[in-house]
C-alpha cells in the first residue's frame, strides 16, 4: 500500500528508476545493518519482531479503537 502511494505521487526524478520512497529505504537498511553490527543480532531481532507486529496491528485495529472512543464524546 505505502509503495504504491509512494508510486501515485508525483515525482520529479529526471527519469530515474526509483524515487524518495526508494531513497528512504536505503537509508532506513544502512541504518539498520549499522546497528545490527554494532549490536548484534540477538538485541536487535526482538525490537524488529515488535515493530513488524505493532505496526499491522494498530493499522487493522484503528477503526474499532476510533469508534470506541468516539462513543465517549458527547455530541
Amino acid at each position: 500500500m505505502i509503495a504504491a502511494a509512494a508510486a501515485a505521487a508525483p515525482t520529479a526524478t529526471n527519469g530515474l528508476p526509483f524515487n524518495w520512497f526508494d531513497m528512504a529505504m536505503v537509508l532506513l537498511l544502512g541504518f539498520g545493518l549499522f546497528r545490527g553490527r554494532r549490536n548484534g543480532m540477538a538485541k536487535e531481532l526482538l525490537p524488529t519482531l515488535q515493530w513488524l507486529v505493532m505496526v499491522p496491528v494498530c493499522g487493522l485495529g484503528y477503526t474499532l479503537l476510533a469508534g470506541l472512543l468516539a462513543g465517549f464524546i458527547p455530541d
